[in-house]
């Protein structure tokens, strides 16, 4: 009598479908290139829970000119919906003002074109934040004359300021004719930078509690000591 051979079955397919969906969801996650800024400190600051941090990275223009990335990243209360500016004074050439654009990681930044304004390590630089509360402060790499309109000035038509130009240039800076301060210019500006609002409020708790438990360890010790003299 014949066994008859048991036939194995094939193993079961297994669906691409969730490794294309992991895969797809991996690519939304990771960040893209356009948002990754970053690079050298030029300047910070923090007051009042705000803190402002500017940094430098090396850029290109969209015709391959050299650039610099300005970021600035904030945080604390009313950064959710501030704006801010930069005031840039290139060792040769004129002062001029650069509006950012806010990115979905929420970085202010901004590509600026190098061409005939020098290495922009030199540059003074001054960034204003406007929080969404309506305070206006700034850091700034040069604090004995930051660039930018003095806010001691009252607004008034026709007093020249500063001269603008576009949030990117490319090639030979534009010519550019001088603005009218802006009453938003004028306003009252606080100077913040290299401030720091300290430590933070519960490493005081946390060093008395570190004496406390010193002193407690001495004190068993010492008792050690005791007993065994």
């Amino acid at each position: 009598m014949r066994v008859p051979r048991s036939v194995s079955s094939p193993p079961p397919r297994r669906s691409a479908r969730p490794a294309a969906l992991l895969a797809l969801l991996l690519a939304t996650a990771m960040p893209t290139a356009a948002h990754a800024h970053g690079g050298a400190t030029v300047v910070d600051g923090s007051s009042k829970g705000v803190t402002i941090l500017v940094q430098r990275a090396p850029a290109q223009t969209p015709s391959g000119g050299a650039a610099v990335d300005l970021s600035t990243i904030l945080g604390g209360p009313g950064t959710t919906e501030a704006t801010v500016d930069y005031w840039i004074r290139p060792a040769s050439g004129k002062t001029f003002k650069i509006e950012t654009e806010r990115d979905e990681g929420g970085t202010f930044h901004a590509d600026i074109s190098t061409a005939n304004r020098g290495d922009a390590e030199s540059w003074d630089v001054s960034a204003i934040v406007t929080t969404g509360d309506g305070e206006r402060l700034r850091v700034t790499t040069s604090s004995d004359d930051p660039p930018g309109p003095d806010p001691k000035a009252a607004a008034t038509p026709g007093q020249e300021e500063a001269p603008t130009s576009p949030t990117l240039t490319e090639g030979n800076p534009p010519t550019t004719t001088p603005e009218a301060v802006t009453e938003d210019d004028a306003a009252p500006v606080e100077d913040i930078s290299g401030k720091s609002d300290g430590p933070p409020s519960w490493a005081f708790p946390s060093l008395l509690v570190l004496t406390i438990i010193g002193f407690a360890i001495l004190a068993v010790r010492r008792r050690k000591l005791l007993r065994q003299d």
